[in-house]
């Protein structure tokens, strides 16, 4: 990987499957939620075991080998606490890839859960570190609660207002539907934002949806949103002013959220598994926001197409994933990346520019000979700085002709930014991103073995 990427990827905590064996560094950053802890006095050291909290499905695991003065500082976390920490060096344990902490490298530690108050121990106190205290049930908010407080807190309780009862200062409980969203991204310390606009049949302030901004600190109490078009249930939703527009912010720290698809006749479970109960009532409203939002024109996406039918000035929807990502001029408002869907594209959008030595080694080297080039102006430049090779991605693009009659692909920027670009993970395999994955796997059975990748399509996802 070169300085840049590293760079770039020490902005967020890395998720799990991109540490690799030798990466030391102060700066990058690493999240994740207790499983156990474990100690091994014989080496003065214990053993964190962690879930990646940014994983959509499955059960992915890290060891955390914890050394010197940070062992008694860190022994006291228990499961489901979450910890972060920043600068570690990855090693090879028994085969299998860790992260060991240390003085040597780590410059910040920091723990917290629903019963622990957060604790922040930088490598430079460490002689004089902070309390590592849990709120017990005295220390914790009043022992005593009102029937009412108590009746808020149980999940088959819930009142679900409207969006049109949304009023300043009020705090409900929403089902709607997701009109545009951003993934949910880090924005200050190790929080996370998750930008979405959502709309129901009682709507009717604009077109644009009630805008919320929820920012939360641990990344399972966010909706995990995939599309537009999905339907989320939304705990404690407070409603504010931002200028003349109602907006929705986190409410108190009951606040919760749930995404599920809006496709008709999809499954009801959560599109991330959450400890959060739904009833009978709540499988009622999602049946019926999907019936509602098939039949809105907004939200409808137009179908996708395959880079095999470019045609210059054609506005299409393309499912693909990154081949090559290009050092971006900060001082331009133009990015510039190549992609590829596992079919041919015509000869006059096959770039030039991409060669088989260029291709990382978990993608097939035939995808160097079916890359086209994307340009990404303005508002959507940022979201494509976020793209990574292997990166599954969706876009809504115009065909452009230059005057070499080379064809290009130019991201749409007259719509929302979540019907633009969009990324797409790859835990949760939908029938369009399955029949990606195909068509890519049979673009890489195509050559022969000797020169094929030996990872194939289904590497890398955000």
């Amino acid at each position: 990987r070169d300085l840049y990427t590293l760079a770039r990827m020490s902005e967020r905590p890395l998720q799990f499957h991109e540490l690799h064996v030798g990466h030391s560094s102060p700066h990058s950053k690493l999240t994740g939620r207790v499983v156990v802890v474990l100690a091994y006095p014989s080496d003065s050291a214990i053993r964190i075991i962690l879930t990646d909290p940014s994983a959509v499905a499955g059960a992915s695991t890290l060891d955390v080998w914890v050394k010197d003065r940070f062992c008694d500082l860190l022994k006291p976390l228990s499961k489901p606490d979450m910890l972060f920490v920043q600068g570690f060096e990855v090693i090879q344990k028994d085969n299998d890839t860790a992260v060991q902490v240390s003085e040597q490298v780590t410059t910040l530690v920091s723990a917290w859960a629903d019963d622990l108050e957060r604790v922040n121990f930088h490598s430079k106190d460490l002689d004089n570190p902070p309390p590592f205290v849990r709120r017990t049930s005295a220390s914790a908010a009043p022992a005593k609660r009102s029937s009412s407080a108590d009746k808020t807190t149980r999940p088959n309780d819930y009142q679900y207002s409207p969006l049109s009862a949304a009023v300043e200062g009020k705090v409900i409980n929403v089902y709607a539907v997701v009109k545009s969203f951003r993934p949910a991204e880090p924005c200050r310390g190790t929080s996370l934002i998750l930008r979405v606009d959502l709309i129901d049949p009682t709507w009717q302030h604009d077109s644009y949806g009630l805008n919320c901004n929820l920012f939360s600190d641990d990344v399972w109490r966010l909706p995990a949103v995939q599309r537009v078009g999905d339907v989320v249930r939304i705990h404690n939703l407070k409603i504010q002013k931002f200028g003349n527009k109602l907006q929705g912010v986190r409410g108190h720290r009951h606040f919760s959220g749930l995404a599920f698809s809006g496709e008709i006749g999809a499954d009801m479970h959560p599109q991330k598994p959450h400890s959060d109960s739904y009833s009978e009532v709540d499988r009622a409203k999602i049946v019926e926001l999907r019936a509602w939002s098939a039949q809105q024109a907004a939200y409808h996406s137009q179908p996708l197409q395959p880079l095999s039918s470019l045609t210059s000035g054609a506005s299409i929807r393309v499912l693909c994933q990154v081949v090559q990502a290009t050092r971006p001029d900060l001082a331009s408002p133009l990015y510039r990346f190549y992609v590829w869907d596992g079919t041919q594209p015509p000869p006059a959008a096959v770039s030039r520019d991409v060669t088989t030595e260029a291709i990382p080694p978990f993608l097939p080297r035939i995808s160097a000979q079916r890359a086209v080039l994307v340009e990404a102006y303005d508002a959507v430049k940022p979201a494509a700085l976020a793209l990574l090779p292997g990166t599954f991605v969706r876009l809504l693009v115009k065909c452009k002709s230059l005057a070499d009659g080379v064809l290009v692909l130019r991201v749409n920027t007259h719509t929302d930014l979540s019907d633009a670009i969009q990324a797409v993970s790859d835990s949760i395999d939908t029938p369009d991103l399955a029949q990606l994955k195909r068509q890519i796997a049979a673009a890489a059975a195509e050559i022969p073995a000797d020169s094929a990748s030996t990872s194939g399509a289904g590497a890398g996802a955000v």
